[in-house]
């Protein structure tokens, strides 16, 4: 009997550890927590869900900041950025005069300016640049090694087509040494994409600074970018001459003409959705664009053989089944065509695409039709 008690008060002890140590732990998320109900921690929190675009999860902790703390400088910055993100700039604005009139210290004060820079930055109203480069300096005259103020000013001039000096200012983040490294080195590799890149079309242009791109995006970059008047001619589609009809959500919009254009081409992973939709808003997977530029290949190489070349090969991505239906593209892709390749061994294939690697990848579609003669 005695031995029974012994072991059951055992197990009841490592089970309230077991417990006590699950309670303890961080969350499910990918982002870091902590369960004291501080306001540092929640705009810790809150700032870290807006690098993931949780803008929904990032005003939760805010507000619960400002609950606790009615004049959090940084939590009136928080949320004056959400609402940036939601392009309600009335009340963004009012939150981040919040955020000036709450600061405590030059750092804050320095962030405050820095946080209205960025709302001018995402607004982009008439006078913005200057705006931006008024309150870069008078963010210096609070502080000058606050490296978020340089790094707005390197994504304004960025924004700006300025990418000399958007390179100049991201390299003094770097210099700082301080935090943002990894952002600042991030977006100086963008610039050298962007410049190998070089695109021509106005749109071109607008496009590479997209972090994500949707399904309009990619039908005007194609019609932009690509010489798809050699291809499309071979198209039956395109040969018939009859305009396909505009489904809902691309009547009224503003890509409309390239939307109908890439249509014709009757290309497979930029048609008619299911529902009917052409799915405008829609972000592309690295798969999907596989799919589009896999056709385009083929019918600008004229080998339509090559959808059969790879039936019974194994895939070379962990992350992709040769079952896959994105599978016979991204080979045609990474394998015959070379234009599309993965890292550490996967091809990534749910990922989203952002504009200037979109852009990178049609160049070397384009290079690698021109070897063949076809353009």
């Amino acid at each position: 009997m005695d031995r029974f008690l012994f072991i059951r008060e055992w197990t009841v002890l490592i089970t309230s550890l077991c417990l006590l140590l699950c309670a303890c732990g961080p969350r499910a998320g990918g982002y870091p927590y902590h369960e004291l109900d501080i306001p540092e921690q929640r705009v810790f929190n809150g700032f870290a869900f807006l690098k993931k675009e949780r803008s929904a999860d990032a005003q939760r902790e805010f507000e619960q900041a400002l609950h606790l703390q009615p004049d959090c400088s940084a939590a009136y910055r928080g949320m004056g950025l959400v609402y940036g993100s939601k392009r309600d700039f009335k009340r963004a604005f009012d939150f981040m005069s919040q955020a000036a009139k709450y600061a405590e210290n030059n750092p804050d004060r320095a962030l405050a300016d820095v946080g209205m820079a960025s709302l001018y930055r995402m607004e982009r109203s008439k006078g913005w640049l200057a705006k931006v480069e008024r309150l870069f300096n008078q963010s210096l005259s609070w502080s000058d090694e606050i490296p978020e103020a340089y790094l707005e000013l390197g994504l304004a001039y960025k924004q700006a087509y300025r990418f000399r000096d958007a390179e100049k200012a991201f390299i003094k983040v770097v210099d700082l040494n301080k935090t943002l490294l990894g952002e600042a080195r991030e977006e100086i590799e963008v610039l050298k994409k962007i410049e190998t890149a070089r695109p021509e079309s106005a749109f071109g242009k607008e496009v590479v600074l997209s972090r994500r791109i949707n399904r309009a995006e990619t039908a005007a970059l194609l019609v932009g970018e690509f010489p798809l008047h050699h291809i499309s001619a071979r198209s039956a589609r395109e040969k018939s001459n009859k305009p396909p009809i505009p489904p809902p959500d691309v009547s009224n919009h503003r890509m409309k003409k390239e939307i109908l254009r890439v249509m014709r081409m009757n290309l497979e992973g930029l048609g008619v959705l299911p529902d009917g939709s052409f799915g405008v808003d829609q972000y592309v997977t690295r798969g999907g664009f596989a799919e589009v530029m896999a056709d385009i290949l083929v019918k600008g190489a004229e080998k339509p053989e090559l959808k059969g070349r790879y039936d019974r090969v194994l895939s070379p991505f962990k992350d992709v089944r040769s079952s896959s239906p994105h599978f016979k593209s991204i080979m045609i892709c990474y394998d015959w065509a070379g234009i599309m390749g993965g890292w550490e061994g996967y091809f990534h294939p749910m990922e989203t695409l952002s504009g200037v690697d979109a852009l990178l990848i049609i160049r070397d579609a384009v290079t690698k039709l021109k070897l063949l003669g076809k353009l």
